[in-house]
């Protein structure tokens, strides 16, 4: 069975984000997939401290006594994530940024985690051309370098409102992305 993990960074249990990943999970169980959501604004996730002990083979991912292992150990079983976010001020959530920096672990030495397909739900209260490169480019960055491959993305722009995604079909959207990890 498939097994996605999704590390969601919108602090809104009912906005548009969360709406757009509740799709996605819909889609997903009927397509057999198991997933399980992160929702890091309830969380205890502190920032990387660059001690560089992940470096060191065996132990734990990080040395940290917070929530991020457990959810390190989660993705390095997974056979995909979702990252999602709303854009806040010209990036991603802190929260989501506290989980891409703590992912420095898997560069480390005996923490390979495979390839694994990976999917961008996000949304934006403005629908420029370049609003979600902020987003988007470091979770691609990082996916190169742990050799991920991002299979889809769900870019929602012109959603400042609670129920925007919603009213513009966004969910159909995000659900549509559970299909590129059969």
């Amino acid at each position: 069975m498939t097994y996605i993990v999704i590390l969601n960074g919108s602090p809104r249990p009912r906005g548009n984000t969360a709406s757009m990943i509740d799709a996605f999970e819909k889609e997903a169980a009927k397509l057999g997939i198991e997933v399980r959501r992160y929702n890091m604004f309830s969380l205890n996730i502190r920032d990387c401290k660059e001690c560089n002990a992940c470096y060191r083979a065996g132990g734990k991912p990080c040395i940290q006594k917070d929530d991020f292992n457990p959810i390190a150990e989660d993705i390095r079983r997974a056979d995909g994530v979702i990252f999602s976010s709303p854009v806040f001020w010209f990036s991603m959530t802190a929260n989501l940024k506290l989980i891409m920096d703590r992912m420095y672990c898997y560069s480390g030495l005996g923490f390979d985690v495979g390839e694994k397909k990976v999917g961008i739900i996000a949304a934006a209260g403005d629908d420029e051309e370049d609003t979600f490169e902020c987003l988007v480019d470091p979770i691609e960055k990082s996916c190169d370098l742990l050799n991920w491959n991002v299979v889809g993305k769900v870019l929602a722009g012109n959603v400042m409102e609670m129920s925007d995604a919603d009213k513009a079909g966004w969910p159909a959207k995000a659900a549509e992305l559970a299909h590129a990890f059969v």
